[in-house]
């Protein structure tokens, strides 16, 4: 996954659970420093991204020609050096006039720790990769930050994140249409599996959402329509229909709206009590007035599609794959299943009763732009 994140710049406290900053030395005595910033499109959506540093005799890296090579740590300021250096393996950061490149982690992360009061104070685009991230038996993605350039106060705060996703006819689900106007889809993306050594399929939900809709707007069912093929589904007499066919592997480019945060509900006069809606009836207040402040629903994680990347392979929106479904799932990942707690205390014995063996004393012992009503970029949003 690729992600481009506009917004303001968060950083916890360092006495939170989730500090701005950690630092110290790893196992083999090597200084480090990590960072974990919190982009924010609202105040109730925000994407976490992380980047680490350690501070190395060498920096393995990759040349302009992707070659692989390695430069000497007193060497890593040299703009000779830095400019060896292939584009996708350097980290920009742009504050105002000042735009620096580092081919270093640690130097990056050490810069933004410098210049923390500049970047609390503007608006920032922040871009990078995810890696996969494995914990009791679940997965998620850990978003690692490349590059932070500072952008017009203007420009539009969002959460985008782009990824090959792969699905089947019988992973798409119209049955939050009626009432939400939804079209959730269970697929796979790709991701490195550090455990397997390779790229594999990974789960990833994603959904469609069209509740901005109008359906007697002409111009609104043509982009509905025109989305929803890109994605193989049809629509007919105001309904989505699978257009996909059985026992294929679909491919596309999406490019998602991150949303992880609670969900603003909208208020109504059902959220009141009798002496705010009597306030309404005799004429005294509004419900807007009521509305003042915001009102947020259950925490969730989505990955809505806005659009798609119709570029090479995907010029006529998804493609079916020539591999068979069978040989496909082969390549699925599936996390571990979590121990239970017999198993963890089991497990936590015997590691006591090795470091026991193991200290027994012996005789040898010594990490949207514009106002135009035709722009219709924020229906997906």
């Amino acid at each position: 996954m690729r992600f481009s994140c506009t917004g303001s710049l968060m950083f916890n406290s360092l006495d939170s659970k989730l500090p701005w900053k950690r630092e110290g030395k790893t196992k083999n005595g090597d200084k480090y420093m990590s960072v974990n910033i919190a982009i924010a499109s609202t105040k109730a959506n925000r994407l976490m991204a992380e980047c680490f540093g350690m501070i190395s005799d060498e920096i393995k890296t990759i040349d302009t020609d992707n070659n692989k090579i390695s430069i000497d740590w007193a060497d890593r300021s040299d703009p000779d050096i830095i400019s060896k250096v292939a584009s996708y393996r350097k980290h920009v950061i742009s504050i105002g006039d000042e735009r620096k490149e580092f081919i270093s982690d640690y130097d990056f992360v050490k810069y933004i720790e410098e210049n923390l009061d500049e970047l609390k104070s503007g608006k920032f685009t922040v871009t990078g990769t995810s890696s996969l991230n494995e914990y009791n038996g679940k997965l998620s993605h850990r978003f690692q930050i490349q590059n932070i350039y500072q952008v017009e106060d203007e420009s539009k705060n969002q959460l985008k994140v782009t990824m090959d996703f792969y699905w089947t006819a019988d992973g798409v689900d119209f049955s939050d249409w009626k009432e939400e106007k939804k079209i959730r889809i269970s697929g796979y993306t790709t991701a490195y599996v550090a455990a397997e050594k390779k790229n594999m399929y990974v789960a990833q939900d994603v959904v469609f959402d069209g509740s901005k809709i109008d359906l007697e707007n002409e111009k609104h069912v043509a982009l509905l329509t025109y989305k929803l093929k890109q994605l193989g589904i049809g629509f007919e007499d105001g309904k989505p229909t699978n257009k996909l066919k059985k026992n294929k592997i679909y491919k596309l480019r999406v490019i998602c709206s991150y949303f992880n945060g609670a969900q603003e509900v909208e208020v109504d006069e059902s959220m009141l009590n009798e002496n705010q809606r009597m306030a309404i009836e005799l004429g005294l207040k509004k419900l807007s007035d009521f509305a003042e402040g915001s009102v947020y629903g259950d925490r969730i994680i989505e990955y809505r599609v806005v659009d798609f990347d119709l570029k090479g392979e995907f010029e006529d929106g998804c493609v079916a794959l020539d591999e068979k479904v069978s040989e496909f799932e082969e390549e699925i990942y599936t996390p571990a299943k979590p121990e239970s707690e017999e198993e963890v205390i089991e497990k936590a014995m015997n590691k006591k009763k090795d470091k026991d063996f193991m200290n027994k004393p012996t005789d040898n012992d010594d990490d949207d732009e514009g106002d135009d009503e035709d722009d219709l970029s924020d229906l997906f949003d």
